[in-house]
């Protein structure tokens, strides 16, 4: 009697766990809701026909799903996919939402045959579409701030000079430029380093960057900017004037194109410079008035910010008087015993000097000499 009652009670117990089973695990009648996500497939497609979707909005489907409790537990908000197709979209209407028909797919674990939609909510997806546009544009720098006395800014170079954007057509149209804001106060040394930029439309005023995507920078908002800060300073230009034909630097006037130069370069260098000398003239090849050109040749390390690389020296020789004489007092010298004969008998010399000294030179008082010096016979 007590082994049959231990045997009642098993069965009772197996029964109960088969029903328990039924009801939590295999019941093919139960239900649950899922919130899944709408995704969105083939957008690119929708920006080669001049559009986009509005990128802030997030679609979202409310399921509510029947079928094997062994089935329903693998499903999630997040393995559930819910795809709406882009290449449905055909044309841009601004005055409503496009709507489109959704499709419901379950992971692999799940065949879509063991899953019912209970219900569904939205039967359809409602999406905001705009235009779309793209441009190149040039990224520029934007220089504030009190610049110091003395020091030169050269134009910033970027690691980015040109920004390849997208996104609303009402937007692209009106941005022109990507400006990158510098400020120069207090600044004395070279300047690399990322730094943040703005977009701007023709008349200087920022455009909201909202949506705006650089294909260039993806989600970085900083490009790398490069500017070269030297000190400036304005050099005088001087000309040596050797002494040649009677004149001397005092007798001549001199007039040059350029009476300084402005260049740059690093404190060390330009510390050591303190004129910049031209080419030397030689007083003996200006009569009354001559000019010479001049090449202009900076040490290294210095730049020249005035652009110009040739000055003009115009030399004048003043309070000088010239004339011209017949020298017939002709001698050999240093001939080393050998007979020296002379054929000329009149050389024609200019003489150049104080007027009161050409005044009174005359012929006789002018000797000339030819110097056999190193020569052999014949």
């Amino acid at each position: 009697m007590k082994r049959k009652l231990i045997t009642v009670l098993l069965s009772v117990l197996a029964a109960f766990s088969l029903w328990l089973y039924v009801i939590t695990v295999v019941s093919p009648d139960s239900e649950a809701t899922f919130d899944v996500y709408v995704k969105v497939d083939n957008e690119n497609v929708l920006k080669e026909k001049g559009m986009m979707l509005n990128p802030e909005q997030t679609p979202v489907v409310h399921l509510k799903l029947s079928g094997n409790r062994t089935d329903l537990i693998k499903l999630t908000n997040e393995n559930i996919m819910v795809k709406v197709d882009a290449k449905n979209i055909q044309e841009y209407d601004p005055n409503q939402q496009v709507q489109l028909n959704y499709t419901i797919t379950y992971p692999g674990n799940v065949p879509n045959n063991a899953i019912t939609v209970v219900s569904r909510n939205p039967d359809y997806i409602e999406l905001d579409v705009w235009e779309y546009s793209e441009k190149v544009i040039s990224v520029e720098p934007l220089f504030v701030g009190e610049r110091e006395e003395g020091y030169m800014i050269s134009s910033a170079v970027f690691s980015v000079p040109q920004l390849h954007i997208s996104g609303p057509k009402a937007k692209i149209e009106q941005i022109t430029s990507a400006k990158v804001e510098i400020d120069l106060t207090g600044v004395k040394e070279p300047i690399s380093k990322e730094m943040p930029f703005k977009y701007y439309d023709a008349n200087g005023q920022i455009v909201d960057e909202e949506f705006v995507v650089s294909e260039e920078l993806e989600d970085k908002e900083q490009v790398k900017v490069d500017v070269m800060v030297q000190r400036g300073k304005e050099i005088p230009v001087t000309v040596e004037l050797i002494a040649g034909g009677g004149a001397t630097k005092d007798h001549c006037t001199v007039v040059l194109s350029h009476k300084t130069l402005r260049v740059s370069g690093s404190e060390e260098n330009l510390a050591d410079l303190t004129e910049l000398k031209l080419e030397p003239i030689d007083l003996s090849q200006v009569m009354d008035t001559a000019r010479f050109e001049r090449t202009v040749v900076l040490p290294a390390g210095i730049s020249n910010l005035t652009g110009v690389d040739k000055i003009t020296v115009t030399v004048t020789v003043n309070d000088l008087a010239t004339v011209r004489l017949p020298v017939r007092n002709i001698y050999p010298k240093n001939t080393n015993n050998l007979q020296a004969d002379i054929y000329t008998e009149v050389l024609q010399v200019t003489f150049r000097g104080p007027k009161n000294v050409i005044d009174k030179l005359t012929s006789e008082d002018v000797t000339a000499f030819a110097d056999f010096a190193g020569l052999s016979s014949g």
